[in-house]
């Protein structure tokens, strides 16, 4: 009797061939899941609601941590406190305040922040864009403290060649954002050196003008984004990317690369993993450090792998959602949300791991804002109940919705169809064994022509190989296993046999 063994899954999810010819290290459906530096595959961990039943008010947005701190914006005095915050990653080493700035309108007290564009730390002090209802845009720049006073209330960057534009980037201790393009041609500014206020001054500050990024383009293209890579500038145009060499003398910024027919459409996808930026276009993920340095342009097609799952998403949700994106330092994820997904980029240098992954959230829910410390990870989550902090709690196994109520998170790990080492040759398969951690529903597919056919679902636990064998019993060419979880627990699938006997050709 033969057998094989399915115990690597290290390409994670990836629909770049069809399901009847992906290779064996490569799975078609990996939902709420995601591949170990083992090469198993794991269930997500549970999303714990920081404050219960009690929804914060719907003035505050965005979310930041800065000094163990969480930090939201709002744009007046007058909001409700936020509740205490307890949980995972909750004192410690998170302060359990939940901590509000004002950001308000200069010209319209009574104007509501739409979003937060940026927030990140300049000197140890907040550097904040925020767009409003009206959708004026505004800079600030204070300690917590100063952008905390009510009386009076913080106010905006006020020198008048501050872009207030809604992508900014920190380099070589200079702030740098997307020109007006009030000249019709594209720019991008910077600060003075260690002065984010001071967008002016001669020899050190852009003043009117900037990096003439415009000037770098075949195309009539405009300055789009601005981003880090290895500390140095990403000036994303309309049709191309250029990196810019940055100093804090303004004279010695030069331009290093241009790579055409590169772009990005949603500003807020971008965020580091290892050496590399990563981000969202119409088209899918693509990683500007392999654009950029690598003689294969495909190398760049970091999320070639999920193309056509992400696509009909950003279709659906992402103009009304604007995906966000982060670094969570304790799986060496990408993470990117738009709306009520998450898609995951787990990757490990040393074990040569780059795998997707696709995380679904409760019915309902919609991610406005990620942030990241260390090994903890919190969003903030808008549901029909109002607004809440979660934070991802891997020793939890089931989702918080709200008022203490839960929602089951449904793992489903699927195949593509192998012909376990006879390609065209029938097979008589008698049974199987699983090497799982936990427990999970399996079943199997075993013709590529009708892919919604499958076996009964057996419940399996454990390694099954102390015990009898696991019965199949299909005679077929290729097979396909689907493995489905829907329950409060911990599950990780290590592995896969399938013992046979070969039968010849057809």
């Amino acid at each position: 009797m033969a057998s094989v063994t399915f115990e690597d899954f290290r390409t994670g999810l990836d629909r770049r061939k069809s399901q009847e010819v992906s290779d064996l290290r490569s799975l078609q459906e990996c939902k709420n899941a995601y591949v170990t530096t083992g090469y198993a595959v794991a269930k997500r961990p549970g999303l714990a609601n920081l404050h219960n039943a009690t929804a914060l008010d719907t003035t505050l947005k965005g979310l930041y941590i800065q000094d163990r701190k969480l930090i939201t914006a709002t744009h007046a005095a007058g909001y409700t406190i936020p509740p205490a915050l307890a949980g995972y990653g909750i004192n410690p080493p998170i302060n359990a305040t939940l901590n509000v700035i004002i950001c308000g309108n200069p010209d319209d007290a009574a104007d509501p922040i739409l979003r937060v564009w940026h927030l990140s730390s300049f000197n140890r002090k907040l550097y904040v864009v925020v767009e409003y209802v009206s959708n004026t845009i505004r800079h600030f720049y204070g300690s917590l403290l100063e952008l905390q006073a009510t009386s009076p209330i913080a106010t905006p960057i006020s020198d008048t060649n501050c872009p207030n534009t809604k992508s900014v980037a920190v380099s070589s201790s200079k702030v740098f954002a997307i020109g007006t393009n009030a000249t019709g041609q594209a720019y991008v500014k910077y600060s003075a050196t260690e002065d984010p206020t001071d967008w002016s001054s001669p020899d050190d500050a852009s003043g009117a003008l900037g990096l003439p990024v415009g000037l770098e383009s075949g195309d009539d293209d405009d300055i789009v984004a601005v981003g880090t890579y290895r500390g140095d500038l990403l000036a994303f145009m309309t049709n191309n990317i250029q990196l810019w060499k940055t100093d804090p003398d303004p004279t010695q910024i030069v331009l290093d690369t241009v790579i055409d027919n590169a772009y990005i459409t949603f500003t807020d996808s971008q965020a580091p993993i290892g050496q590399d930026s990563v981000f969202l276009n119409d088209g899918g993920f693509f990683a500007a450090g392999q654009l950029l340095f690598t003689d294969r342009m495909d190398t760049g097609d970091i999320g070639s792998q999920i193309t056509s799952v992400v696509g009909p998403k950003i279709k659906a949700d992402a103009i009304a959602n604007e995906p966000v994106a982060a670094h969570w330092a304790a799986l060496n994820q990408y993470l990117c949300a738009i709306k009520d997904e998450i898609f995951v980029l787990s990757a490990s240098t040393s074990t040569q791991l780059q795998a997707w992954s696709q995380y679904v959230l409760p019915t309902g829910f919609v991610v406005e804002s990620i942030t990241t410390f260390r090994e903890f990870c919190f969003l903030k989550i808008t549901n029909t109940s109002g607004s809440y902090i979660y934070s991802f709690n891997p020793e939890k196994t089931i989702d918080d919705t709200f008022a203490g109520s839960t929602s089951a998170i449904d793992v489903h790990i699927q195949s593509a169809y192998q012909s376990l080492g006879a390609e065209g040759r029938w097979k008589k398969i008698y049974g199987m064994d699983a090497l799982f951690t936990g427990t999970a529903n399996v079943q199997h597919r075993w013709d590529a022509r009708t892919p919604s056919e499958k076996t009964t679902a057996i419940s399996l636990s454990s390694d099954t190989r102390a015990g009898p064998m696991i019965p199949v019993e299909l005679m077929t060419t290729e097979v396909s296993f689907d493995i489905t979880k829907n329950d409060d627990a911990a599950f990780t699938l290590n592995g896969l046999t399938y013992y046979f006997q070969p039968l010849g050709e057809f």
